[in-house]
């Protein structure tokens, strides 16, 4: 934008301000979207202001809020429908609403029913019944009941950006026109200790990273390691979130008490970056093993480590093993995921192979690249 003078002063005197952005996400450690954001900024603040909002701060701190976003040109949500429910009702389209800038909105997972929820129209019955069935339902789902409205108001915008591909199919067969979707690649951190692959293997070293979460398999990991015929480890690196998934932690222990795994993996608990990357250094292989959705997160930091990955067949994983060449996709099934884990360890040229090619990805999908696509995305609708 240009910051126009007084008349008196001379033409040669307008100068350029720089672009100034709004990012609104979670100020707290225990979120993906949180540490996803700390890595974008780290590049968008090199090339513009940015003004950071936690989307609290609208109920909350209604005056700073409004005093924040007074002089910026763009406002950058980034959804995930917990974070804008308070005392259980939404206040996301009120926000919506209430903003007299450009928008856009990062929503990083899309579904627009939330996993382990059954859906409003499975309910059955007539009149009264159904009525109460009804009610019932939104009294125990508010969460629900908020997405599927901000879903219908196609999200009170249209500038969508979603990381993959078959995300944005996924919100045009929910309703959003294919013009209002951008798709910006998830950013791929560095490792800046990142090894080569070991020759040779003795012990190997396994491991997956991230938050403990209810979309990990952990049965499925532990009846499959305990088939290993070959010495290995497994490192959990990174910890549980107790608001977000309490059971997590202790579905991954009941899993290691009943194999009998205790003196083989071990949870490290959550880990800065200097420490996450130095363990994920001295890991062998990753394995990836969700259940139906995953952490773009996690698997960001296994590739920007160049680990071969061990993945099960899930959209995310399918979208990456087609772009990366550096994932092995498997079944849920134990033998399939021991015979796929046997046979890289015997395979140093191939794991050497599926190593570059997450580096390669890595180097051209960098939060330096995400941050230039942001970044020309800002500048377009700014100038509109």
């Amino acid at each position: 934008m240009w910051d126009i003078p007084p008349k008196k002063h001379k033409k040669w005197m307008i100068k350029t301000m720089p672009l100034s952005v709004a990012w609104i996400f979670p100020q707290k450690k225990e979120c993906g979207i949180a540490l996803y954001a700390k890595n974008a900024l780290a590049t968008l603040e090199r090339e513009c202001r940015v003004v950071v909002l936690d989307p609290l701060d609208f109920i909350h701190n209604k005056k700073q809020w409004i005093k924040a976003l007074h002089d910026v040109d763009v406002v950058h949500i980034n959804f995930e429908i917990s974070l804008f429910m308070y005392k259980e009702k939404e206040f996301f389209l009120a926000l919506i609403k209430s903003l007299r800038k450009p928008v856009c909105i990062t929503i990083h997972e899309v579904y627009d029913q939330i996993p382990g929820i059954y859906s409003r129209t499975a309910l059955r019955g007539r009149g009264f019944v159904l009525w109460a069935k009804q009610k019932l339902y939104d009294y125990q789902h508010p969460a629900q009941v908020a997405l599927t409205s901000i879903v219908k108001h196609k999200f009170g915008c249209n500038n969508l950006i979603v990381h993959y591909d078959f995300q944005q199919g996924q919100l045009v067969n929910m309703g959003i026109p294919l013009q209002d979707i951008k798709v910006v690649a998830h950013g791929i951190p560095s490792n800046a200790v990142k090894k080569s692959p070991r020759n040779g293997i003795d012990v190997v070293r396994l491991g997956a990273v991230g938050f403990l979460t209810a979309t990990y398999d952990y049965d499925l990991l532990c009846r499959s390691l305990v088939l290993l015929d070959i010495p290995w480890t497994f490192t959990w690196i990174g910890g549980p979130r107790p608001k977000a998934d309490p059971q997590a932690q202790d579905k991954f222990i009941y899993a290691i008490k009943t194999h009998g795994l205790e003196d083989r993996i071990t949870i490290t608990g959550w880990q800065e970056d200097a420490n996450r990357d130095r363990q994920l250094s001295n890991l062998d292989i990753c394995v990836a093993l969700f259940k139906s959705r995953s952490s773009s997160g996690s698997l960001a930091a296994a590739l920007g480590s160049g680990l071969p990955i061990v993945a099960s067949t899930i959209p995310l994983t399918k979208h990456l093993a087609e772009k990366t060449k550096s994932m092995v996709l498997v079944t849920h099934e134990p033998e399939k995921i021991m015979e796929t884990i046997v046979s890289l360890c015997k395979d140093y040229k191939v794991r050497t192979i599926l190593s570059s090619n997450a580096l390669s990805y890595g180097a051209t999908h960098s939060y330096q690249a995400m941050g230039n696509e942001l970044l020309s995305i800002y500048k377009h609708m700014g100038s509109v």
